[in-house]
């Protein structure tokens, strides 16, 4: 990863560790990540000031705590297959482990690397529970399910299962409430763990309530609630079907028919253990399997209800990361039963007809419900790796194709599972799973993370405004701040300051003179406001209110004019433009060089802003490189440069900084290939919409290039 660049899950993630271990921290107070993420990096936090140090820890621990499914699922395996067969638990646990979004997501830090192996070992705990029939063991389910909780929202689906599946089991109604009531105990122990941590985490000025200690009725409660609402909205029962076909068509695809596999299995199993009075450990594992499976994608398909006009995201028709939090128990419960050799000729026929009918018919109701305008949207990868490289190259949802080979694949490790080589079925997903993650998905992160490596303009502000004014003890940020990344980000980089909210629409007074709003106009609301910094890529703005700060950095040549956008004062029309290397003398016709080029900002009384921070109007500055045959008349650079190419700056450049910018040799502005000749190349910076530096007296560089 390049950065460390810290994203909005992230930056969640290291501001509740730093607020844990310091008492600042955690930007988005209002809805806070559940902290057991945080609490683990608690003592590094408590060790380091570093944020890099502090980042590349979360990196590590998430790497390792990924790396444990691999040893939880074989420790599961055990109700699995034969506990004997080694070779056996060792496939079920790298079949599970190689599931490309487990892969992909030991390389961010995100909660879903603890969460995943707390599930499963949770699921393990449930056996055991089978296996002797003691409330500490329903306890010690309990807790793991509390756990679960601590890491992500969606263990309250842990959490329902453990304490239906204690409810339900065909046992002695003394013996069932003595394992419910156990089960409980343990829940709550874990989740007044929660609540004491969010307590110590959520700001309770920003109007919240504190959580109450029953945290498991209160969500039982709100999720009731969220049926019930939705319930009553119009074709509401319409849409969740389509919801729910959509995401079981993915899982289907995805897991090449193992979910499907597992699915029946934890069917007949929870029939067994509700109806039989089966005390199997097996059959335990797989009906806590399939209802936090059952569960999760009910809450799913409820909360990811798009309707039928869409959302902008085709992803979001097929959303998995979601139903993929939960999925490891229920891939394990297949896949060992493809590995232990369950799989027999006879049998073949009949699971393909289902796993036909499961990704058939989920796709025919996701294209009758969807249209091809939608399917057609862009795709955020990120929440659909399991199948990230067939969508890549197909470049939409093409939900014949996706379901033919998703149902071609699944034959087909039935067909080899049946010929007794549950080895050579398998292996061929670990090898595909494994180049899929590697090549598609962690490559398409870092090329994400690698875009963002310049997303520093409001940090590096701050940073300036250390040397000349002090180091603030409070950054105000605005409500209708829309993006977290870079908020997140600088945050992360800044872990002794705060960063408080304020209402800009309310004209609420901030709790510095250090403002970031994505507010064009903040000076109409607060007037005198001078804008000093615009991120790239977001709209995050850093503003200064009038006081002794602005007054220091209006000194230094810090802000930008008055009522920007505006033309840059007389003393900021200043640079200085060099070449980084040498010009080549000739270049052949259509072949495009690259030269690099040194921009100075020389000027002692402004910024330059970068185009990249402007969401409408001028006032950037930019370079503009114009040809002219040499010999030519001269003519005035308002003339010369009507049709120069433009070449933007990456980030905005205060006095005395230097920015590289890549410029092309050899072709046109235009982009065509030169005539053969002898060229003048001029280059000038301009500010856009307002005047050429060269017209205030800076002088351009030229130099001459021959293309022959």
């Amino acid at each position: 990863m390049s950065g460390p660049i810290i994203q909005g899950d992230e930056g969640s993630y290291l501001g509740t560790a730093n607020l844990l271990a310091r008492g600042t921290g955690l930007l988005f107070r209002q809805s806070p990540f559940q902290p057991g993420y945080g609490a683990l990096l608690w003592p590094v936090e408590r060790i380091t000031n570093s944020p890099e140090l502090l980042y590349r820890a979360a990196l590590v621990l998430n790497a390792l705590a990924m790396g444990s499914l691999v040893v939880v699922v074989y420790a599961v395996s055990r109700w699995l297959v034969d506990p004997g067969a080694i070779g056996q638990r060792v496939a079920v646990a790298a079949v599970v482990s190689a599931y490309p979004p487990f892969l992909v997501d030991s390389n961010v830090a995100v909660e879903l690397s603890v969460f995943v192996p707390l599930c499963v070992l949770a699921a393990w705990a449930v056996g055991r529970c089978a296996e002797r029939r003691t409330w500490p063991r329903w306890a010690a389910a309990g807790l793991l399910a509390g756990a679960c909780y601590a890491f992500h929202a969606l263990g309250i689906v842990v959490v329902v299962a453990v304490l239906v599946l204690a409810l339900l089991a065909r046992r002695p109604l003394g013996e069932r409430l003595l394992a419910a009531t156990a089960a409980a105990a343990g829940i709550e122990v874990a989740l007044l763990v929660v609540v004491l941590l969010l307590h110590r985490i959520i700001a309770w000025d920003h109007s919240l309530a504190a959580p109450a200690a029953g945290a498991v009725v209160s969500r039982s409660q709100a999720v009731a609630g969220l049926y019930s609402r939705n319930a009553a909205v119009h074709g509401h029962l319409l849409l969740l079907v389509y919801e729910v076909a959509g995401q079981v068509w993915y899982l289907a695809c995805a897991t090449v028919g193992l979910a499907v596999v597992g699915g029946v299995l934890a069917a007949r199993a929870t029939w067994r253990v509700v109806v039989e009075r089966s005390r199997d450990p097996g059959d335990y594992v797989a009906t806590f399997a399939g209802l936090v499976a059952a569960f999760g994608l009910s809450s799913s398909a409820n909360r990811f209800i798009i309707g039928p006009k869409g959302a902008g995201q085709a992803d979001l028709l097929i959303y998995g990361r979601y139903n993929e939090h939960l999925l490891a128990p229920l891939l394990a419960v297949g896949a060992a039963y493809v590995v232990r050799g369950a799989v027999r000729w006879r049998n073949v026929a009949p699971w393909a007809a289902v796993v036909v009918g499961v990704v058939g018919g989920c796709g025919v109701v996701l294209a009758h419900g969807r249209s091809a305008a939608l399917l057609r949207e862009p795709i955020v990868f990120f929440n659909v790796i399991g199948l990230q490289p067939l969508l890549h190259a197909l470049g939409r949802i093409d939900v014949l194709v996706v379901s033919g080979l998703g149902i071609a694949a699944a034959v087909a490790v039935l067909a080899l599972a049946a010929l007794r080589r549950p080895a050579a079925a398998l292996a061929p997903l670990l090898v595909v799973a494994g180049l899929a993650s590697a090549v598609y998905s962690a490559s398409s992160m870092v090329t994400d993370s690698r875009s963002r490596a310049d997303q520093r303009v409001v940090i590096h502000a701050l940073g300036l405004v250390d040397r000349v004014a002090g180091r603030p003890r409070c950054v105000a940020y605005d409500l209708s701040v829309g993006s977290e990344w870079t908020l997140a980000n600088d945050q992360t980089f800044r872990p002794r300051t705060e960063f408080k909210p304020f209402d800009s629409q309310s004209r609420q007074t901030p709790c510095s003179d250090l403002v970031v709003s994505p507010r064009p106009d903040l000076d109409v609301s607060y007037p005198g406001a001078r804008l000093m910094a615009l991120e790239n890529y977001e709209p995050t703005d850093l503003w200064v209110l009038p006081g002794t700060t602005q007054d220091r950095l209006a000194a230094a040549g810090l802000l930008l004019p008055v009522g920007f956008p505006a033309p840059l004062p007389a003393g900021a029309y200043a640079a200085l433009v060099s070449v980084v290397g040498h010009v080549p003398e000739e270049v052949t016709p259509g072949t495009q060089i690259d030269v690099r080029l040194a921009v100075t900002n020389r000027g002692r009384t402004a910024p330059w802003p970068s185009r990249r921070g402007f969401v409408s109007g001028d006032g950037w500055v930019s370079l503009a490189v114009a040809w002219a045959p040499a010999g030519a008349p001269v003519v005035p650079i308002p003339t010369l440069m009507g049709s120069a190419a433009r070449y933007q700056l990456d980030r905005e450049l205060w006095p005395g900084e230097t920015d590289d910018v890549a410029v092309a040799l050899g072709v046109g502005p235009s982009g065509h290939p030169l005539a053969p000749g002898t060229y003048r190349v001029t280059v000038a910076l301009v500010q856009e919409g307002f005047s050429f530096f060269a017209t205030r007296g800076d002088a351009p560089l030229e130099f001459t290039v021959t293309v022959r």
